[in-house]
């Protein structure tokens, strides 16, 4: 939860004094509030009708039974259809209060007018009201799990993955490089599943950790007479991480790859003050984002596979489709 804001340099001091007032003391309006809590709703119903977020969701509770990881980020229709201006109100005194707060700046700008008038701006009015209690986290599965959600569609999606691991932790990593080296058009997935064998229209990997325990997912759409033959071979690609190491060249071009994609995503400075802002509140350094390609260069072939044995094994998977019945 938070506010972010761009100013021409030579308007920041305005542009603070606005963004300090919206992030102190919103008007929360009737009107405005009714428009955006309409969009929310209609963004509810048609992610339902999407077979992508449809398994996604899906996935989400099979990896996550207990967990809010498991909720869809959007919320429920009978829960946002509640919500009311006392509501928000109530919320954005708990969760940004001044207490609670990380401020980040990038850019031109003058540090100590800029700490004087934030400090002024956001002074505490004393405790902030105390935070609900984390959800527990849900521990991997012990034994593969599969999950099906019928959908009138003629595509059928597939995500097939295992539970990942979190920001503070070493191994995301060298989850990072082996998500790289099964995706993109490069990568094993898209080279064998879709270009040799053509069993896929769209495949992809990715990794995402949190400050508890993220997922490791591979994503399939294909045509429902396929589902098999692309379920096995996105297992069979899983099972040869485990079972040997990746090449020199895939580890040297993922490590590249994921060196310079970070670079690139970090040549805004918004992007940058982001950065800042999230490490540190989830308790990293602000400045971690600097250390990317140190923290990448450890991973050998060797500590590859042994992170894949650990996390990627078959009986630690979820698998789950959503296609017609």
């Amino acid at each position: 939860v938070g506010l972010s804001g761009d100013f021409v340099a030579e308007h920041a001091v305005a542009g603070l004094d606005l963004f300090c007032e919206l992030l102190a003391t919103p008007a929360f309006l009737p009107e405005p509030f009714a428009r955006q809590k309409a969009v929310i709703l209609e963004q509810i119903k048609s992610r339902t009708d999407n077979p992508a977020s449809v398994a996604a969701d899906l996935f989400a509770r099979t990896l996550y039974p207990k967990h809010s990881y498991g909720q869809n980020l959007l919320g429920r229709a009978e829960v946002v259809g509640r919500l009311d201006t006392q509501a928000l109100q109530a919320y954005h005194r708990t969760f940004l209060a001044s207490g609670r707060l990380v401020v980040a700046v990038t850019g031109a700008f003058d540090v100590e007018r800029f700490a004087d008038a934030l400090s002024a701006a956001l002074v505490s009015a004393g405790p902030p009201p105390e935070l609900p209690p984390p959800s527990a986290p849900d521990q991997a599965p012990e034994a593969a799990r599969r999950a099906k959600a019928p959908l009138d569609r003629k595509q059928t999606h597939v995500l097939i993955g295992c539970m990942g691991t979190t920001l503070s932790h070493p191994d995301r990593f060298g989850l990072e490089i082996l998500s790289t080296i099964l995706s993109g058009q490069s990568g094993r997935l898209f080279a064998e599943l879709r270009d040799q064998q053509s069993l896929a229209y769209a495949i992809s990997s990715s990794s995402l950790e949190g400050l508890d325990p993220g997922y490791f997912v591979v994503h399939v759409g294909t045509s429902p007479d396929k589902v098999a033959q692309a379920c096995a071979g996105v297992h069979r690609h899983l099972d040869r991480l485990v079972q040997e190491p990746v090449s020199e060249d895939e580890l040297r071009r993922a490590k590249r790859y994921l060196v310079g994609s970070h670079a690139i995503g970090l040549q805004q400075s918004g992007s940058r003050a982001l950065t800042m802002a999230l490490s540190e509140r989830y308790g990293l350094p602000f400045d971690d984002y600097q250390r990317y390609p140190e923290q990448l260069a450890p991973w050998t072939l060797s500590s590859l596979q042994a992170l894949a044995g650990r996390t990627l094994r078959d009986a630690q998977r979820v698998e789950v489709h959503c296609g017609p019945a």
